[in-house]
C-alpha cells in the first residue's frame, strides 16, 4: 500500500451534483493509479506518437461524501475507497434561502439563510468527517475539500493537524466571505479553476499558497494519434 494518502471530504461526489464532482472524481481516479503528472505528461502533438511518459506512484485515496443524492453511478474506480454519511444536503435554512431569492433577477439564495445553512451543516459534517478519519491511519496524510461543506471538512482536518487542499470552482467563497475565510486561509494550498479566479482569491484572502489548475483534456482520445 502506498505511504502517500489522500483524504477527500466533500458534500457530493458519486452521484455528482455537477461538473465539480466529476472533475474531482477524475482527479481521485488519476492519483489512485500510477501515471504522469501535469508537469511530466508528454506534450501532445496531433497525429504524432506520444513522447516518453514519466509516471508518479499511486496514492492511497479515501473519499467521504453524502449519500443524499442516491446510489453511485460508477464515477470512481475500485482503487478509490468511498464512505458515506446520511447527512441530507438540504435543510430548513437552505429551503428558506431558496424561497427568498435575492431581487434583481439573480436566482441566488438569500445570503443570511444560506450562511446559516452552511454553518449548521458544517458543524455536523465536521463531526462525521472526524469519526471517519479516526477510523483510519491518517497521520502524515493530506486532506482535500471543495464547495459548500468545505468549512466542516477543514475543521476536521485542522483539529487533527492534517494539511489540506481547498478547490475553488465558483463564487461561493466570495458571497459568504467570512464564513469561508478560515477555510481559505487555513489551507496549505488553494487550487482555483483559472488565473482570474485565483487573482480574485488573492485579493480577498491571505492564502498560504495558490495554484491555477486547468481542467484535464484527453487530446489523444478526442483527436487520435498515429
Amino acid at each position: 500500500m502506498s505511504t502517500r494518502r489522500l483524504f477527500a471530504a466533500v458534500r457530493d461526489l458519486d452521484p455528482p451534483g455537477g461538473g465539480a464532482e466529476r472533475s474531482l472524481a477524475a482527479l481521485l481516479n488519476g492519483i489512485s493509479a500510477p501515471g504522469p503528472t501535469l508537469e511530466t505528461a508528454p506534450e501532445y502533438t496531433p497525429m504524432l506518437p506520444a513522447g516518453e511518459i514519466h509516471s508518479h506512484l499511486a496514492w492511497t485515496v479515501h473519499a467521504f461524501a453524502s449519500q443524499d443524492r442516491g446510489a453511485p453511478i460508477g464515477l470512481l474506480e475500485p482503487e478509490v475507497g468511498i464512505a458515506t454519511t446520511d447527512l441530507p444536503i438540504e435543510g430548513l435554512w437552505s429551503k428558506i434561502a431558496w424561497g427568498l431569492r435575492e431581487r434583481g433577477g439573480e436566482r441566488r439564495r438569500r445570503k443570511w439563510a444560506h450562511d446559516r445553512h452552511i454553518a449548521r451543516r458544517s458543524k455536523q459534517f465536521a463531526k462525521h468527517v472526524g469519526t471517519w478519519l479516526d477510523g483510519m491511519e491518517h497521520a502524515g496524510g493530506l486532506g482535500l475539500t471543495q464547495l459548500e461543506w468545505a468549512p466542516g471538512a477543514a475543521q476536521a482536518f485542522q483539529s487533527r493537524n492534517l494539511p489540506y487542499v481547498m478547490f475553488v470552482r465558483d463564487d461561493t467563497v466570495f458571497r459568504l466571505q467570512e464564513r469561508f475565510r478560515p477555510v481559505m486561509e487555513g489551507a496549505a494550498l488553494i487550487c482555483a479553476a483559472g488565473e482570474g479566479l485565483l487573482s480574485d482569491i488573492r485579493s480577498r484572502f491571505s492564502i498560504q499558497r495558490g495554484h491555477s489548475v486547468p481542467l484535464p483534456i484527453d487530446f489523444e482520445g478526442r483527436f487520435g494519434s498515429m
